[in-house]
């Protein structure tokens, strides 16, 4: 008793405070700083985290929407539709053979997304479906079914449309309305996707008590928690009364009236949003130890307290951090950054999560560079087969008419000239040299003497750089084909047509000149002109030339009426495997 009334015990318990009180200070607000900090980063990372969700569907949803604007607007689709009425026509099959061709192309590469694609007309024809038919509810009159009348056709916009069925499902389509050239609404292309279609995209596994829900555009849920949350009604009610956005708020929920950390990204695609709801004691859980370090702050040294929590932060934030420098690097389009760890904890987890994300959009980028790659390929095979139809009707109409007036010989010349165009024709090499391009048109000219019943005089002028170099087969007869067609139409008088080739630093310019009636080049001013280029052959001169070489070269065509037409063709000197080119 004498002791604790002692100056003694008074100066020890005095110091003892004095020791211990701004010890603590420090301990908690060290602790409350780390606790925010925490806070802030785990709110950076659920929007990175989200934001990198969203935009990979969005990036896949993008490719979905080019491939069904690319189909809807194609020169093929577009004669289809004006031929809808017209099922006698061969043309009418070929252009539906081609596009349905294009639709099981398009369900091959994406065949774990796309369940269904069809036309749909609004006189309710199906003239088209490709996949699981009853998937879109094609059975009777489909006009008269909710679906087909969800589907908007004020205008040519892709919509996306959710739907729950009877059975609680969510059903997902994309489409888009067919306009006539009439500007009149056809009826619509139509996507329907398999129902685990954004699980992929969206469905990751969550920590205790957290969960992620996708909605629509009108708030209606397309992906929900695998397990019921009494929170989710309440927060999916106070978001529908607040403004759309892209981040974070805090929101009490539930009968325990919880705060959850809700993060919100919305598509930029369309309107759908995802929302991942994660409690703040997940959050705080985290700062847990720091408690531990605070008491042994109070019961030891300070030093070794402050050394403590120094270890226990970088512990904690360095794999974040980590993370935090990834995300940064892959917004601004880094996509060869990784995070490197050997933790197994949740930490971890999330940074090979991360890897994963990153590497299966690569995956997914390196597609589409596949497919745009196939495409171009596509597009220049069928320009050049545009021509090589083209040409050889012609020819066999001009031997029908020799035949028909008992001209034998000369059907039999020009029967020997057709054969030598064959082998050309039936030739699978793409390039040809440019005497060989040369000894065709003399070949063809030979026949449309016959055909014409003219005289077409030909002047080559070809120096020996040039006359090895390879051309694209088929690129200078649809000019001559055209001096004669149309420039000598009406013509009084000697048919010249003069070709000029030389190479200049590693180019190849090829001029084709003729003495024809001409044209007024200023005319030609829309690539959607009738006139343009004269006709569709040399167009796709043009166009071939701008598809293997690149925008620099093509065709250009100089003309002046009563005078003649000049074509000027530019590419680039390329003599590779000359020696083995037919």
């Amino acid at each position: 008793m004498k002791f604790l009334k002692s100056l003694q015990f008074k100066l020890a318990i005095f110091f003892t405070l004095l020791a211990l009180t701004p010890t603590l200070l420090v301990g908690i607000f060290s602790y409350s700083v780390l606790q925010q900090s925490l806070l802030n980063t785990a709110k950076e990372n659920a929007r990175d985290m989200a934001s990198l969700k969203m935009s990979s569907f969005d990036l896949t949803a993008s490719s979905i929407e080019l491939a069904l604007t690319e189909l809807a607007v194609a020169e093929t689709t577009q004669a289809y539709l004006q031929l809808r009425y017209n099922k006698q026509s061969d043309a009418y099959y070929r252009n539906l053979l081609f596009i349905t061709a294009k639709i099981e192309t398009l369900m091959t590469q994406r065949g774990d997304s796309i369940r269904t694609a069809a036309f749909l007309w609004n006189d309710g024809e199906v003239p088209l479906v490709r996949g699981d038919p009853s998937s879109l509810r094609l059975y009777g009159d489909y006009r008269e079914s909710s679906l087909f009348s969800m589907f908007d056709q004020s205008s040519a916009t892709i919509r996306w449309l959710h739907v729950v069925d009877d059975y609680g499902t969510s059903q997902i389509y994309v489409y888009k309305p067919l306009y006539s050239p009439a500007s009149d609404s056809v009826g619509v292309i139509v996507f329907h996707f398999y129902s685990d279609f954004v699980n992929k995209f969206f469905r990751t596994q969550n920590g205790p008590g957290s969960f992620d829900v996708l909605l629509d555009g009108n708030s209606t849920k397309i992906m929900s928690p695998h397990n019921n949350y009494s929170e989710l009604t309440d927060i999916l009610v106070e978001i529908q009364t607040l403004p759309i956005i892209n981040g974070n708020r805090e929101i009490r929920a539930g009968e325990n009236n919880r705060s959850f950390l809700v993060t919100s990204v919305v598509s930029s695609v369309n309107t759908w949003q995802y929302v991942l709801c994660d409690p703040l004691e997940n959050v705080r859980e985290s700062t847990g130890a720091i408690t531990f370090v605070v008491l042994i702050v109070i019961l030891g040294a300070t030093a070794g307290a402050v050394l403590a929590g120094m270890f226990l932060y970088r512990y904690i934030n360095k794999p974040i951090q980590k993370l935090s420098v990834a995300m940064g690097k892959l917004q601004q389009g880094d996509l060869s950054v990784r995070v490197s760890s050997t933790r197994t904890d949740e930490l971890g987890l999330l940074g090979t999560g991360f890897n994963q994300m990153v590497e299966e959009t690569l995956n997914l980028i390196e597609g589409i560079k596949q497919e745009q790659e196939r495409k171009r390929e596509t597009e220049i095979r069928f320009l050049q087969a545009q021509i090589s139809p083209h040409f050889l009707y012609n020819t066999l109409n001009a031997s029908k008419v020799l035949a028909r007036q008992g001209r034998s010989e000369d059907v039999v010349d020009m029967i020997t000239a057709i054969i030598s165009l064959l082998h050309l024709i039936s030739n699978e090499k793409e390039f040809i040299t440019l005497n060989r391009e040369v000894t065709f048109i003399q070949n063809y000219i030979s026949i449309m003497e016959y055909r014409k019943e003219g005289r077409y005089n030909l002047s080559v002028d070809i120096d020996k750089e040039a006359a090895n170099c390879l051309i694209p087969k088929f690129t200078l007869q649809p000019i001559v084909e055209n001096s004669i067609i149309h420039g000598f139409a009406g013509k009084d008088g000697d048919c010249n047509i003069r070709l000029e080739a030389y190479v200049s630093n590693s180019i190849l310019d090829i001029k084709i000149a003729d003495n024809g009636v001409g044209f007024y080049v200023q005319e030609q001013v829309s690539e959607t002109d009738d006139k343009h280029f004269r006709q569709v052959g040399v167009q796709n001169v043009d166009e071939r030339l701008k598809q293997n070489y690149g925008s620099e070269y093509g065709l250009t065509l100089e003309s002046t009426p009563g005078t003649g037409t000049v074509a000027k063709l530019s590419l680039p000197a390329d003599y590779t495997d000359a020696g083995n080119t037919e």
